[in-house]
């Protein structure tokens, strides 16, 4: 067995290694150097036949693991597999989508800003790849759940959770009988949203392990949050700002949690703004909404007790950050998180670049720092910083509070305790660091091997083939005593693959038989169209295909569930296996949440005057300004284009008074990203709501249920 790293060899960046055994090869991630530019920001593909690789395998979305796939998949003679779990899958879309923008921005094809774009997490500074690739690369990909086990190729696989971030995952490949295990980025440390890293129950010829951390050891969490809060209020009780920059997508999820908590917690801190400027995270929200399921306890909990975890109160989102200008250039405090998380350019550079010469403003690095980034060189706390075209005189403090979720020396030496594996091949860390743990492993479990390979350096080992036979059935169970006894049996073996089964031939037929399906059928009820239906899975899944089945309106869900609405009744139909029964799952709670945000009936014990009043203040506080308008200026064939028209007719409504029941309330959003206006209309008294975004309908019409449930008389 041969491993060739090319990327991540002793050093931060463009994760890559190749395994190789018995004819296959695997690729473990496919990553970009976030110090480097153009080409030399790529793994060193030229160094092997890209042709000949069977798989390639990405344990999470962060661009120094997954941004050069596109790259691979589009540039070079790679014809393999692509393997991935659904939750990395579907953010990498998001992630190269967002880097291939930013490589037009970079070359003058777009401006910052169309689409909704704001370069969210600058990497490298040059365009890989464009959009071809990337719907190449996302058509190439196919997923695996968390312990189930696929085989491509003769090479088998499994995937376990790494924690770090959403989705991450730890690879186990067995190629004739070998097994290696390959950590990607993993934490064994518990946080709010992504569980803790698994130990694989099984036993591992080769461990390719990260390094990052080294031989230091991480505060405890608790310790490093109050640091990180402590820091916070030393600016902006000073009347100054906070800049934290972060990765759009991981660790900035878990450090907007903690804010959130605190911040609600202490009602002197709600006049100070928290701004989270990164339009792809607000996307990927959805996502870690969609995939509850293999988030942490912690936030399962707060699902299980009614709460959406990433819905924040205390902060907000902006798309750019010339939005929040005048917020920086204001003498008022408030906070920044931003991207991308080691100050390259982008956003977190512009804001950087403002705060940076008042003594009261602070910037707090949260991640790792990769050598050659601005993050790595504000941790030696220069006075004056030489940008590409600025020079900066720095005033404001730096403090360095790690929430990064790797691995320190005590999680790395007891995942090798508790996995006993003999070979350790160390990867993603800068050379010191991974000598210093290389050295320190050597020292304290003498019996280990430890290697340590530079870029295109190569490791062989020689393993002894396993051959193992499993008894099964009576055998099995006979096998103890024949063993003791000494005697001899006539046994046949069953070999699927590397696994062979010995058996008495009387029952080769309870092993040996065809595959079979199960399929499956989910009936829910569902008085509406398969439009409104569309219209809620279109925010969740990227496949979504139309049908029309012997007159029969039908829905394909990313080719694995197909859904119908007969007599008003949802029918999910279905193959069973793990990634279809939660696509099924999914949509059967967005249709129920279609069913909850139906215009509710009001009940006779309210007292209407109380309802009418505290809907209106709730839409105040969300919205704004409200509006009333008298039906008859009103064309009912075009409500909303007619009301829009009238404006001269629009009168300001006074919470403190009521105006006539039969009136309608306006609510005029303006979109902050395009500057263009949504209007809704309200008829209270019958809790009606037209508006053509549908986003606004459901939290109006969700107000408006939540204000009837709270006025219900209670039991007694």
């Amino acid at each position: 067995m041969k491993v060739v790293v090319l990327g991540a060899g002793c050093e931060v960046g463009r994760s890559c290694v190749i395994l190789e055994h018995e004819g296959k090869q695997v690729m473990f991630d496919c990553g970009l150097h976030p110090a480097l530019s153009g080409v030399g920001a790529l793994p060193v593909f030229e160094a092997i036949s890209i042709e000949k690789v069977n798989l390639c395998l990405v344990t999470h979305f962060h661009l120094d693991h997954c941004g050069a796939v596109p790259y691979l998949v589009g540039k070079t003679s790679f014809k393999g597999t692509i393997v991935m779990t659904e939750p990395t899958r579907v953010i990498c879309r998001l992630m190269w989508a967002d880097y291939e923008k930013m490589g037009k921005t970079l070359q003058g094809q777009t401006k910052i800003g169309e689409e909704g774009y704001a370069m969210d997490e600058l990497i490298t500074g040059s365009g890989l790849f464009n959009s071809e690739d990337v719907k190449k690369a996302f058509e190439m990909i196919r997923t695996i759940d968390f312990h189930e086990e696929i085989e491509i190729d003769g090479i088998k696989l499994t995937c376990y959770g790494a924690g770090h971030v959403l989705g991450a995952c730890m690879f186990m490949v067995e190629i004739g009988g070998i097994r290696v295990l390959y950590t990607g980025d993993y934490s064994s440390e518990q946080d709010r949203h992504v569980p803790k890293a698994e130990i694989p129950p099984i036993d591992v010829h080769l461990l390719i392990c990260e390094s990052t951390y080294g031989t230091r050891i991480h505060d405890e969490r608790t310790q490093r949050e109050t640091r990180l809060i402590r820091s916070i209020l030393n600016a902006v009780d000073n009347g100054g700002k906070c800049l934290l920059p972060v990765f759009a997508l991981g660790r900035a999820q878990e450090i907007l949690l903690i804010l959130e908590e605190y911040w609600k917690a202490n009602r002197r801190l709600h006049r100070v703004p928290i701004f989270y400027i990164s339009p792809l995270s607000s996307k990927a929200l959805k996502v870690y909404e969609t995939f509850i399921g293999v988030c942490g306890e912690h936030i399962k909990r707060r699902v299980q007790q009614g709460e959406n975890p990433y819905h924040f109160t205390h902060i907000k989102y902006a798309p750019t950050v010339d939005s929040v200008r005048s917020h920086l250039l204001r003498d008022a405090p408030c906070v920044i998180m931003t991207s991308p998380g080691m100050l390259q350019g982008g956003p977190s550079r512009d804001v950087f670049e403002i705060i940076a010469p008042d003594n009261r403003n602070g910037v707090i690095l949260t991640g790792y720092t990769v050598k050659g980034t601005l993050a790595d060189e504000l941790k030696k706390e220069p006075d004056v910083i030489k940008l590409e075209d600025n020079i900066i005189k720095r005033r404001c403090f730096i403090e360095q509070i790690s929430f990064s979720a790797h691995a320190d020396y005590n999680q790395t030496r007891d995942f090798i305790d508790n996995l006993q594996v003999p070979n350790v091949l160390l990867v993603h860390g800068e050379r010191k660091e991974m000598k210093r743990l290389h050295d320190k492993l050597l020292e304290d479990r003498p019996n280990l091997s430890v290697f340590m390979p530079e870029i295109l350096q190569s490791v062989t080992f020689n393993f002894k083939r396993e051959s193992r036979l499993l008894a099964v059935g009576k055998l099995a169970k006979e096998l103890p005593a024949l063993c003791e006894e000494g005697k001899t049996v006539e046994a046949t073996v069953l070999c699927s693959g590397d696994i062979k089964r010995v058996m008495y031939k009387s029952e080769l037929p309870e092993y040996f038989s065809d595959t079979c399906f199960v399929e499956e059928e989910l009936s829910v009820e569902f008085p509406y169209s398969m439009a409104q239906l569309r219209s809620s899975l279109d925010t969740i899944f990227e496949s979504l295909e139309d049908l029309n089945i012997d007159g029969t309106e039908c829905l394909i869900i990313c080719e694995r569930v197909k859904a119908t609405i007969i007599d008003n009744t949802l029918k999910l139909t279905f193959k069973s296996n793990p990634l279809s029964d939660m696509i099924a799952d999914v949509t059967t709670i967005a249709a129920m949440g279609i069913n909850r945000l139906t215009r509710p009936s009001l009940d006779s014990r309210i007292d209407y005057d109380k309802f009418f009043k505290t809907v209106l203040i709730y839409l105040s506080e969300m919205f704004g300004t409200l509006y009333t308008i008298d039906e008859k200026f009103i064309d009912p064939n075009s409500y909303i284009e007619s009301i829009a028209v009238k404006k001269d007719y629009w009168f300001t409504i006074d919470t403190n008074s009521l105006p006539d029941p039969k009136s309608l309330i306006i609510v005029e959003i303006t979109d902050i990203a395009s500057g263009t206006s949504i209007i809704c209309a309200i008829n209270i008294s019958d809790r009606k709501v037209i508006c053509d975004d549908l986003e606004t309908k459901d939290r109006i019409l969700g107000v408006l249920k939540r204000v009837q449930m709270a006025l219900l008389p209670v039991s007694l």
